[in-house]
């Protein structure tokens, strides 16, 4: 196996954070790291009771109990991206009077060799002041960047306003195309993709929008103004990111009032200023909206920039992540062309290579998080990358990005209670993907035995032996939280079970009362589970065994601990106890 661990792995604090990527790979060196120090253990007495047998090497397994594994998503070591495959001038709509190639799009699909996850999306919109402009242009850095990280890239036309001929120029013309037939345009080609994902063997749960200029500002407006979407059965959680690359269109009347460019504003959005007002992005940013994150390129003059900073504020306030690159040596255009090109230093490396983005992008609940919350998971994600010996199985690469993913979920449970709970864990083994094995266990009558398949996609070694990870599997449980699968927080959550050398589903309490209580609070939950006497919101896999029923409650608590908390409250006030964090009540208030 190759070693990814002698020198270490440290989590880049960049200030510029992007949550765009899904399967993005970092490719900066790894730093040196000598400060390996252990947090001191939590609790100060360390003892559980074996409340009932378990295995001696739990495990994740898809034998007929558990989703987990039975759909790979990703396969680094046996997929290769080769080229690309052109599907072009897809009508995504049809509407009586209009030209076709109007409302079409262009899709490019990496060509794979071997056994491929299906591919994140990538839709780009043109710019062009909403009146010119086609997808064809500056498109191809940006086709190759992405198809080479297995994305499906596609370029979106929309109709367009009247062409203007000067900065003053407004077409008086009511029947016009204008707002907000461009952003429902752009709307109905990211529902068509959404609904055509398969063709193209793309994910359509991982959906992100990228603009330029005018294409900026719709990209803005769709992801924050639910009701585009919402027309075709989406919502703005359909979207991962959102990267507008400059425009001055988050505040549409600010830029009318204020800008020599109004003509070319009013133009496109009309002449009322209730109308500018609802056309206005930064107006729909608020709380609880599931809007995406964000990645913002700003440049130009003090006041273009000026929306593009406050903007983001709002999105901040709302609890969106959000990062703004300055592009103060680029031209307009030239924000628009370094994307994706090979020797662009500014804005392809910031969606390439943040470490905090890949932490925000992976943690569940991430968003929910004060930010001295988010500090401290940072400070252990960065901490374990150090601690941890890092290997990949024989023939897979292991890349800086995939350990930062795997230390930041493993960190969330012990973001309370200390690394200490880790001690027992030495290496981490990453293999590609979940491997199918024949387990043997005693039959219904004594002498004989029966053989079961399972696909393994983790297994926590019982002393000090390593996690091993299936790569599918974390890169599948990541993009679909709602499943309530999380295979890095389960095989962690048996190195916390086994601090004290026993498999038993009780972890260690410094307070007597607390233990007992936990196991009478468990063993109810778990007897109900196996019996099926009542509602429970685990999966079935937690009834295997009680090391099991506390790594699968574990997961389920901090993927949807809201639905935890209705089903099971008992066991969620223990959990919340254990782990003295409470995720439900983050979502909740």
């Amino acid at each position: 196996m190759s070693n990814y661990g002698e020198s270490g792995i440290r989590l880049r604090r960049l200030v510029a954070v992007v949550g765009v990527a899904v399967v993005f790979i970092s490719g900066c060196s790894r730093a040196d790291r000598s400060d390996t120090t252990v947090d001191p253990p939590s609790s100060s007495t360390m003892a559980a009771v074996d409340t009932v047998p378990v295995d001696a090497s739990p495990t994740v397994t898809s034998d007929g109990t558990t989703p987990a594994g039975t759909t790979p998503e990703s396969n680094a070591a046996n997929c290769e991206y080769v080229g690309t495959i052109a599907d072009s001038d897809v009508q995504y709509a049809r509407i009586d009077g209009v030209r076709p190639n109007l409302l079409s799009l262009d899709v490019y699909e990496p060509e794979r060799v071997g056994d491929c996850a299906d591919s994140p999306i990538m839709i780009y919109v043109h710019g062009g002041a909403w009146s010119i402009g086609n997808k064809n242009h500056a498109v191809e850095d940006k086709i190759s960047w992405f198809n080479e990280r297995g994305w499906v890239f596609v370029s979106v036309n929309y109709r367009l306003s009247p062409v203007s001929l000067g900065l003053g120029f407004v077409d008086l013309d009511p029947d016009r195309i204008k707002f907000p037939i461009h952003n429902e345009d752009v709307a109905s080609a990211v529902a068509w993709v959404h609904d055509h994902a398969g063709d193209y063997t793309a994910d359509p749960d991982v959906m992100s929008i990228m603009g330029h200029s005018a294409g900026a500002g719709i990209t803005a407006a769709i992801a924050t103004d639910e009701r585009y979407l919402s027309d075709h059965g989406l919502g703005l959680g359909n979207l991962r990111c959102a990267v507008p690359l400059d425009t001055a269109a988050f505040d549409v009347r600010e830029r009318i009032e204020e800008s020599f460019t109004a003509g070319l504003y009013q133009n496109a959005f009309g002449d009322e200023p209730a109308i500018w007002d609802e056309a206005s992005p930064i107006n729909h940013v608020a709380p609880d909206q599931s809007i995406p994150d964000f990645f913002v390129v700003a440049r130009g003059s003090a006041s273009r920039i000026a929306q593009g900073e406050n903007f983001a504020e709002a999105l901040r306030g709302a609890g969106v992540l959000v990062v703004v690159v300055r592009a103060d040596e680029l031209s307009h255009e030239g924000v628009n062309d370094a994307v994706g090109r090979a020797d662009d230093d500014l804005i392809t490396p910031a969606l390439e290579e943040s470490d905090h983005a890949v932490v925000a992008r992976v943690v569940p609940g991430w968003r929910y998080l004060s930010p001295s919350e988010q500090d401290i998971l940072l400070h252990h994600t960065d901490r374990l990358l150090g601690t941890f010996r890092w290997e990949a199985a024989k023939g897979f690469e292991l890349t800086d990005a995939m350990c930062v993913h795997v230390a930041a979920q493993a960190a969330l449970p012990v973001m309370s209670i200390g690394r200490d709970f880790y001690r027992r864990v030495g290496t981490v083994i990453v293999r590609p993907k979940s491997v199918r094995r024949t387990r043997v266990s005693d039959g219904p009558v004594p002498g004989v035995v029966e053989e079961s398949s399972m696909v393994l996609a983790g297994e926590a070694a019982d002393g000090d032996g390593p996690v091993v990870l299936a790569w599918d599997s974390v890169v599948s449980d990541t993009r679909h939280p709602a499943r309530a699968l999380n295979v890095v927080i389960h095989e962690f959550a048996h190195k916390i079970d086994l601090v004290d050398h026993i498999f038993d589903g009780t972890p260690a309490f410094a307070d007597e009362e607390a233990r007992l209580r936990w196991i009478e609070v468990c063993n109810e939950a778990f007897d109900r589970l196996r019996s099926a006497s009542g509602p429970s919101g685990l999966n079935s896999y937690a009834a295997t065994n009680p090391a099991e029923f506390f790594a699968v409650a574990t997961e389920t608590f901090f993927t949807t601990p809201v639905e935890l908390s209705e089903t099971e409250p008992d066991l969620y006030r223990e959990l919340h106890g254990f782990f003295r964090q409470d995720p439900a009540g983050r979502q909740l208030h």
